[in-house]
């Protein structure tokens, strides 16, 4: 941050702020956290570089003998758009395999017996891509190219003004931990190009307020099932336990109070929880709580806080 000449006069004011994130967050969230005091910090210069990358949007097929490699290069929502299809393809190859080995062996299934690679279903997908394309009367695509942007509220009110009336957008980037505008991957993206999608219903827009919870799930051309856990698996990309590195895609959407004790089925009394630690937390009766910068604190029945290497080192038979 210091090395850009744009934004190093600014970081004084914020180091006290950035060293608590860093001893507070988990690496990849604290990086995350820098990337956007950055964008803050640097809006016009992001501005241009979030330009220039889709400017120079490259793709390209190399021929070597018998053997065709692909090299392309896209923007944030290009990029995301693909990668969401391109894994729901790799996804769909991976089932086929799965079945197959199943069929053929029973009980005895292992991944190590499937009848292709993870390198080679990753290929098959990408040609699958491409026949799907050329054969449009098929069975249909295998996943909706909607991008999923997080943005803060005062974000998106000061760059929607912008854009309507050309208000100077007025931001603190010592308010980073307030703020958003990005994939639900954590990939910044440029808060005038998500307005400006947001306003064609070319993405849905999360925003939030700076306790973390959402406050509109935007409106979109395509409906979606299950807006709501789209809306949280954005805002909450991995588990909520310390420590714990499980995706939010593959995990489960928890009460923090729970149903039957009248908790609301609502993003303020929601949290993204692996199997494990969804069970673990019920089964000992620990309490999480979400603090307004977006940590959790755990606490255990007698009282006790539950620190973050506790948290990290727990094993699934504890």
């Amino acid at each position: 941050l210091h090395a850009n000449p744009r934004c190093a006069d600014q970081l004084a004011g914020s180091q006290q702020l950035l060293l608590d994130a860093a001893k507070a967050l988990e690496f990849t969230d604290f990086r995350t956290v820098t990337q956007r005091w950055q964008q803050l910090a640097d809006a016009d210069g992001a501005h241009r570089n979030h330009e220039l990358t889709h400017e120079h949007r490259n793709a390209s097929l190399t021929q070597t003998g018998s053997q065709y490699s692909w090299s392309t290069s896209h923007g944030t929502i290009q990029g995301t758009t693909m990668n969401n299809i391109f894994t729901a393809f790799c996804d769909a190859e991976f089932l086929t395999d799965w079945e197959t080995t199943k069929l053929n062996h029973g009980d005895n299934a292992a991944p190590d017996l499937m009848p292709r690679t993870a390198r080679q279903r990753r290929a098959d997908a990408l040609v699958a891509i491409f026949e799907t394309a050329a054969n449009p009367t098929g069975t249909g695509r295998l996943a909706d190219p909607v991008v999923n942007l997080t943005i803060d509220h005062d974000q998106f009110e000061q760059y929607l003004r912008e854009q309507i009336d050309g208000t100077p957008i007025k931001i603190d980037p010592a308010t980073v931990l307030e703020r958003r505008c990005e994939t639900i991957d954590g990939v910044p993206v440029d808060p005038r190009q998500a307005v400006a999608l947001a306003i064609i219903g070319q993405v849905r827009r999360i925003v939030i307020n700076t306790a973390g919870v959402v406050t509109d799930a935007g409106r979109l051309r395509r409906l979606f099932t299950g807006p709501l856990r789209d809306a949280l698996i954005a805002i909450s990309p991995r588990c909520m336990w310390l420590g714990c590195t499980i995706r939010a895609a593959i995990a489960q959407i928890d009460h923090l109070q729970p149903h039957s004790a009248g908790g609301y089925t609502d993003a303020a009394n929601a949290a993204i929880a692996c199997q494990h630690h969804n069970l673990f937390k019920h089964k000992h009766r620990y309490t999480p709580q979400r603090h307004p910068d977006g940590t959790w604190q755990f606490t255990r029945p007698d009282g006790e806080r539950l620190q973050a290497p506790d948290a990290a080192s727990l094993r699934p038979d504890q």
